[in-house]
């Protein structure tokens, strides 16, 4: 028989309980005479809006710049890009087109024209890219005697579903600072 005394795990469980809320009010500077926690209260009003108005009026905090207020819409951006590499002029602007929107902390979805990679992932982005290309929504070359079919331009950027332009417009709004 061994000298040792079995204790039920319940109550090893509920003693690093207590010794961990002990710790922890002690690393909050709670007080000895029980009234822990006192200086941490704070008074909500309940009011959303107001106290997101209280913030939003505050000075720039020394971080050198306002914060542009929250109206809550955002627009969808799209970029259609290509993973290609064998189309050297068109890889290459998507890849500077990408880099550039991510500079900027823009939010947008990729939809890439490859249809390899579209299809090896058993993504729906030639789907969406035949469809707009069918209802004219991306912009493309003009027709000429050596192709029936007008080639869409690579890499475009789409708001809201209307195209902006490809990389020297967008880097162009980006100069005029109409971005």
């Amino acid at each position: 028989m061994s000298d040792t005394e079995e204790v039920p795990l319940e109550e090893i469980a509920e003693e690093e309980e207590v010794e961990a809320g002990e710790a922890e009010a002690e690393e909050q500077g709670g007080d000895e005479e029980g009234d822990e926690g006192e200086e941490f209260e704070e008074e909500v009003s309940g009011d959303v809006e107001a106290e997101a108005a209280d913030v939003s009026a505050a000075p720039d905090a020394g971080l050198g710049y306002v914060e542009a207020p929250d109206t809550g819409e955002v627009a969808e951006i799209i970029l259609v890009t290509t993973s290609l590499g064998s189309i050297r002029r068109q890889f290459f602007s998507s890849q500077r087109l990408k880099n550039f929107l991510d500079c900027k902390g823009v939010v947008y979805v990729i939809i890439d024209s490859n249809r390899d990679t579209s299809s090896a992932k058993n993504l729906k982005d030639v789907e969406l890219f035949k469809e707009w290309k069918a209802n004219r929504i991306l912009k493309a070359t003009e027709e000429t005697e050596f192709s029936s079919e007008p080639e869409v331009i690579i890499p475009q950027v789409l708001v809201d579903g209307v195209f902006v332009g490809d990389e020297t417009v967008v880097q162009d709004f980006e100069e005029d600072g109409d971005l």
